[in-house]
C-alpha cells in the first residue's frame, strides 16, 4: 500500500508541475500577460493561463471572461493549482495578486518559478 500512495503522490505532483510549467510558458512575456480579464485579445492573466494549461480552450476562456462557468472536467485541476500558488502569497487571493498594480509581470513569473522549483524538488526526493 505505501508504494501505491507514493505513485499517486508522484503522479499528482507531476501533473501539477506540467500545468504550472504550461501556464507559466503561456504568459512568459509581458505582452502575453494581462490584468483585469482572464483573456484580453491574445493575453491571459494568471488564472486564464492556468485554465488554458488545464485544457480550457481560448473560446471557452472568452465565455468564462463574459461570466460563463468553467466546465467541471477542468475545474478541479484549476482550483487545485490556484490553491497551490496561493500558498506562496498568503496576503492575497490569486486574482487580486494578478491585478494588483504593485505586482509586476516579473513578480508573476517568480511566483510560478517558485512553485515549479518546489514541485521539481519534491519529485527529485521521490525518485
Amino acid at each position: 500500500m505505501p508504494f501505491d500512495a507514493t505513485v499517486t503522490y508522484t503522479n499528482k505532483t507531476l501533473d501539477d508541475l506540467r500545468i504550472l510549467e504550461k501556464a507559466r510558458h503561456r504568459i512568459r512575456l509581458p505582452q502575453l500577460w494581462c490584468r483585469g480579464h482572464m483573456i484580453k485579445g491574445n493575453r491571459l492573466c494568471m488564472m486564464g493561463a492556468i485554465a488554458y494549461a488545464c485544457g480550457v480552450s481560448k473560446k471557452e476562456l472568452q465565455r468564462i471572461n463574459s461570466g460563463a462557468t468553467m466546465g467541471r472536467q477542468h475545474e478541479m485541476h484549476y482550483d487545485h493549482i490556484i490553491a497551490v500558488l496561493e500558498r506562496y502569497i498568503p496576503d492575497f487571493v490569486l486574482p487580486d495578486y494578478n491585478d494588483d498594480f504593485e505586482v509586476t509581470h516579473a513578480d508573476v513569473i517568480k511566483l510560478f518559478d517558485r512553485a515549479i522549483a518546489d514541485h521539481q524538488q519534491r519529485l527529485s526526493v521521490i525518485t
